[in-house]
């Protein structure tokens, strides 16, 4: 990530914090509805036309849990910068009022009174697990461990960990309290059964702590200093357990998809505060006060400015941090702090990604007649769905005349390499060219006409009437498909399309399918293939099948490209809906208000069998 470019050596204000430099390509966007997704088109652009520039990033507001009286973005706050910043990727910025704890936000994060704020890797799993769809998109080194720990009273006869078998330690749930007990009691080599949980949030514990309702207490931050202030024994602290519960950024989903440049500036912003931080600590001390509660003096005063000046900076998460990450979720699995294993991929979001993928997707080089499609395709949430990275090799099968192709040839062009593969087509009894002949030649005319564009790209046709390849075997990351998948049962190639895509994926390469879904059907085979002829939608079942007899290994299911209206009970198919639309001016409105199909969207993965795969 680039520099920013404004830090300064001394002390700063708002008058001497200079501009955030973003250097963003961001071109035009779709007008956004109420819920940021795009608005209807009030009518269709003809094909080929441009339609009026887009911005890349669709506007938010950033509900971030304020940062009271310590650290980067209390500082950030006072000085306006996050303000200023925002506001020049379209979004602005509204701090709340939070407990003190991740985990003890979640109903404002529920009700979207909080869509950002900081914590640990352990609550975002947790929220997870409760369906609260927030995203780490930010992640630092281990720092400040020594403000983290477990205690017990003043009065208390317990001294260390192995003390607290038989005892009643308060934690947050599936959080950091929770995941430092965790580690420190496997660290000891005592099971989590000798201990009682008591799930208590921070706030609320330490009235219990300082009562004596409990025995002990696994905590942080301020919760931790004061406790240890009063008197509190200490038991064990974050440094040495080997945490790797380290420090995060999060958000809601749905903000980081809509503008995930919004996120990238706090990245930013955050990294550049931090470099400051380390040249002038105490600046980040007492930020708003240096008197009541939130203020710190002596000792304690001292410790923070040492933890800030070694406070390590947030980043877009490496390959090293989805590890780091992965043994926090796995801790809280097996000790059943969570209910179900998460994937890395749904507990971790790349703003880097995300944001080149909406700027292809914003690109003035697509016509205005797709653009206007994207509010039913979804084009950037598909593609990061199936994992589509701007540095992979991705194999494009049957591109119609090129609408995804549009999106991708930019994507991938300048780190990645994309090949589209066609049918070749067949010349029909009379000798003239089919529908499949038709299409290539439009897709080739697009080709030509936009070089910029598609000249990176390699396309080409094949035979399959004869064996065919997609590629040289296990050269691939992904290859993807979008609504061929009846095309491919109609002309009975399915099965051997499938084993081509199996044979040019690399080993935990993924194949991504977005098809028309039928209802689902107990249906013999050769009916369930009449019915896909006949209407074009596929039951879901049918494609899983398919896929596992090639060897094919579901990884997940969307429902981003789903439509409730759409009941598949059409007098021509599919082909009724838009954009075919087949029926004519017969009862167009209402099928322009339907919308597009309802469509299955699917990820599966060649296994990976490596060793280093099952690590």
């Amino acid at each position: 990530m680039r520099s920013l470019g404004w830090l300064v050596a001394r002390p700063c204000s708002s008058a001497s914090v200079a501009a955030v430099v973003i250097a963003l390509a961001a071109t035009g966007c779709k007008r956004a509805g109420s819920d940021g997704s795009a608005a209807p088109a009030p009518s269709e652009p003809a094909a080929g036309t441009s339609g009026p520039a887009r911005p890349a990033f669709e506007p938010i507001v950033v509900r971030f849990s304020d940062q009271a009286n310590a650290g980067i973005f209390a500082y950030a706050k006072r000085e306006h910068i996050l303000e200023r910043e925002l506001a020049k990727v379209n979004a602005t910025i509204e701090w709340v009022q939070a407990p003190g704890a991740f985990s003890a936000s979640f109903d404002a994060m529920n009700s979207g009174a909080i869509n950002t704020s900081g914590g640990a890797i352990s609550p975002i799993i947790g929220a997870l697990s409760h369906n609260l769809k927030f995203k780490i998109y930010g992640i630092a080194d281990p720092g400040s461990t020594l403000r983290a720990g477990i205690i017990s009273p003043p009065n208390s006869s317990i001294r260390t960990v192995k003390d607290l078998v038989g005892k009643r330690v308060a934690v947050n749930w599936a959080a950091h309290g929770d995941y430092i007990l965790l580690k420190a009691l496997a660290n000891a080599g005592i099971p989590a059964s000798k201990v009682e949980r008591v799930p208590i949030q921070p706030p609320d514990a330490a009235a219990a702590f300082a009562s004596g309702k409990i025995d002990a207490w696994s905590t942080f931050g301020t919760f931790f200093s004061t406790a240890l202030r009063n008197g509190a024994h200490l038991l064990a602290v974050e440094k040495d357990i080997q945490s790797d519960d380290v420090g995060v950024l999060a958000a809601n989903e749905a903000v980081l998809t809509k503008n995930p440049a919004a996120f990238q500036t706090i990245l930013r912003v955050s990294q550049e505060l931090t470099a400051l931080a380390h040249q002038s600590p105490e600046k980040f001390q007492n930020v708003n006060t240096d008197k009541g509660p939130t203020a710190v003096t002596g000792a304690e005063l001292s410790n923070a400015i040492e933890d800030t000046r070694a406070a390590p900076s947030y980043r877009v998460p490496t390959l090293a941090d989805r590890a780091r990450v992965a043994k926090v979720s796995e801790i809280f699995v097996a000790n059943k702090s969570i209910d179900r294993k998460i994937s890395v991929d749904e507990i971790i979001f790349d703003v880097d990604q995300a944001a080149a993928l909406k700027a292809a997707v914003a690109s003035a080089e697509r016509p205005a007649a797709e653009t206007a499609r994207d509010r039913w395709r979804h084009p950037a949430e598909t593609l990061r769905f199936f994992g589509i990275r701007d540095d992979q090799n991705v194999v494009e099968l049957w591109p119609g005349t090129g609408w995804y192709t549009a999106v991708l040839a930019p994507f991938l062009a300048e780190k990645g390499a994309l090949a589209v593969i066609s049918p070749e087509p067949k010349a029909e009894a009379d000798g003239g060219a089919n529908l499949a002949a038709q299409l290539v030649a439009k897709y080739n005319e697009r080709l030509a006409a936009s070089p910029a564009v598609f000249s990176k790209m390699r396309a080409h046709a094949i035979d399959t009437a004869t064996p065919f390849s997609l590629g040289p075997d296990q050269s691939a990351d992904a290859v993807v498909t979008f609504r061929n998948f009846h095309n491919w049962v109609k002309a009975g190639i399915a099965a051997r399309v499938l084993d081509a895509a199996f044979r040019v994926l690399k080993p935990g390469g993924v194949f991504g399918v977005e098809e028309h879904r039928a209802a689902a059907t107990d249906a013999p085979a050769a009916e369930v293939a009449r019915k896909i002829d006949d209407t074009g939608y596929v039951p879901e079942a049918y494609v899983i099948a398919l896929a596992a007899q090639a060897g094919f290994v579901l990884d997940g299911r969307s429902e981003v490209n789903a439509n409730p209206l759409d009941t598949k009970d059409w007098p021509k198919g599919v082909w009724t809906l838009p954009p075919t639309l087949r029926l004519g001016d017969q009862d167009r409105a209402r099928y322009q208000a339907i919308g597009e199909s309802d469509r299955m969207t699917l990820r599966f993965r060649k296994p990976d069998t490596s060793a280093h795969a099952q690590r």
